[in-house]
């Protein structure tokens, strides 16, 4: 049987990707999604940048990491791969318990 997930796609309407580069690129201080302020880069890996942000829509202000992916057929495809990995492992139960 077939399965689906929910996947917010964030973008911003006054781009069209034919810029000289399509990647999205926040700024420390920028608010992305209405949701997640930015505060600094923690890595660039082959496909992704991680940020560290403060959930703007948490009670306490949590602090989270945000991974943007690069602007690529192939990272994009790659980035599900790693999504559904990750709800497979967030629904196994804790790895602690017998």
């Amino acid at each position: 049987s077939l399965a689906s997930f929910n996947l917010p796609i964030v973008y911003d309407p006054g781009r069209t990707g034919f810029e000289a580069t399509a990647h999205f690129d926040p700024d420390p201080g920028a608010v992305v999604a209405g949701r997640y302020l930015v505060e600094d880069a923690l890595g660039t890996a082959a496909f992704s940048t991680a940020y560290r942000c403060i959930d703007l829509a948490s009670e306490d202000g949590e602090e989270v990491c945000l991974k943007i992916i690069k602007n690529s057929k192939d990272f994009f495809d790659q980035s599900l791969d790693e999504i559904k990995i990750l709800d497979l492992l967030n629904t196994s139960g804790d790895v602690d318990e017998e």
